[in-house]
């Protein structure tokens, strides 16, 4: 019985264990760009400057989904964005190296790259529906004046512009609370008054965010947003990953 009882107590300890996030990085002088986005529990993203990796693409349906093979724009041929796009349609869209344990969507369609989705990051004495509340509007106000926006399948006035996150993936493929997460996390490079909240930001803002010539409305935003908070969008084809805070823009190159 004793035995048995070990066996249950040491099973449940690592299962305990196993409850948590992935380990976050030790960076050895990050750019602020990195500090950032370590404090919007981004853990796969690295100063790689114009050597980036873009994790993510979109399919025909407006379905983000991770790329077969995370490309990187500085590399000859990474420019064949068409070909990838066929390869994720076809449900070929699977690259364990760089995909983190993350729930699936459906069988044939796995979860996109958490470091390949745009986020806004909140760290002030609100609660997240307040946060929520403040950041919705100017959103979707954002969206409607980037260049190419039109009404579609995922971008309309009846179509979310994001959503608060309460959860993140586990090691073991099950979900941990925020509410858990959150004190873990290292602070960003700024004044911190109050607890994290995290916004992630919608399929359209994916795809429109995506072009370069519509980088200006993000940075915009992030004045709109305020100095407690921050906006992540990850690098695409057209553009290099990004942070910017209250107007100002930051970079993922070594310092």
């Amino acid at each position: 019985m004793k035995k048995l009882l070990s066996i249950t107590l040491v099973s449940m300890a690592l299962a305990g264990c196993a409850n948590v996030p992935p380990t976050m990085p030790v960076d050895s002088n990050p750019s602020k760009a990195l500090q950032f986005a370590r404090a919007m529990d981004l853990r796969q993203i690295t100063d790689a400057g114009d050597n980036y990796v873009v994790y993510n693409g979109m399919t025909d349906k407006c379905k983000i989904v991770p790329l077969k093979v995370p490309v990187r724009p500085s590399q000859k041929g990474a420019g064949n964005y068409g070909g990838v796009t066929a390869d994720i349609a076809a449900g070929f869209a699977t690259h364990t190296a760089f995909i983190p344990v993350l729930s699936v969507l459906t069988a044939r369609t796995p979860a996109p790259v958490v470091d390949g989705m745009a986020r806004v990051g909140s760290w002030n004495n609100m609660m997240a529906t307040g946060n929520y509340q403040q950041i919705e509007p100017i959103v979707r106000k954002t969206l409607k004046s980037m260049h190419g926006y039109i009404p579609g399948p995922v971008c309309g006035d009846n179509k979310s512009v994001g959503s608060t996150l309460i959860k993140r993936p586990a090691q073991n493929g099950e979900w941990v609370s925020y509410e858990d997460v959150i004190p873990t996390l290292p602070s960003p490079p700024i004044v911190v008054d109050g607890k994290a909240s995290f916004f992630l930001l919608s399929n359209c803002f994916f795809k429109y965010s995506s072009q370069a010539d519509n980088v200006p409305f993000v940075k915009q935003m992030s004045v709109e947003l305020g100095p407690s908070r921050a906006v992540f969008l990850p690098g695409s084809h057209e553009h290099p990953p990004m942070v910017f805070h209250n107007g100002e823009t930051y970079y993922f190159n070594r310092p």
